[in-house]
């Protein structure tokens, strides 16, 4: 489908100031996409064409001694507002994910100090008297503290 906005090579050309052949030469290669016609004419968006060469028709109307204009007063337009805002909100939600992380790996170091604990404590063996011991009581061993 061709715009209304769409060029043919040869303004093209002139608007960037190459040759036709190196326009086609830039569409046959990829460089430029273009649109082929039924009638066979090529067809370029101006966007696509000064996305690869610089524009030399705007640098012509212009004259080399036009400075910037003063941007210090102008109120920011709502794009702007909107983008600080957006801005705003990920350096917020960035500090809330690093407050996220710091917290979890907090908590996890914990969990891992609670389990070392735990596996010490059930490793440590549990002292059993032997089945001699148990049958023929020592002295001092007995429950009521008499020495038999």
């Amino acid at each position: 489908m061709v715009s209304r906005t769409s060029i043919g090579p040869k303004e093209a050309a002139e608007r960037v100031g190459r040759s036709k052949s190196a326009i086609l030469k830039a569409i046959r290669e990829g460089r430029i996409s273009a649109t082929k016609s039924d009638s066979g004419s090529w067809h370029i968006e101006p966007v696509e064409l000064f996305r690869v060469y610089p524009d030399r028709g705007s640098e012509s109307t212009q004259s080399p001694h036009t400075s910037a204009p003063d941007v210090r007063n102008v109120p920011p337009s709502g794009a702007q507002v909107e983008t600080e805002h957006l801005r705003d909100l990920l350096q917020r939600s960035e500090k809330r994910e690093a407050d996220l992380i710091e917290e979890r790996n907090a908590w996890r170091e914990q969990a891992q100090r609670l389990a070392l604990t735990d596996q010490r404590a059930a490793l440590q063996p549990v002292p059993q008297r032997g089945f001699w011991s148990r049958l023929f009581s020592r002295q001092g061993d007995s429950p009521s503290g008499d020495d038999a």
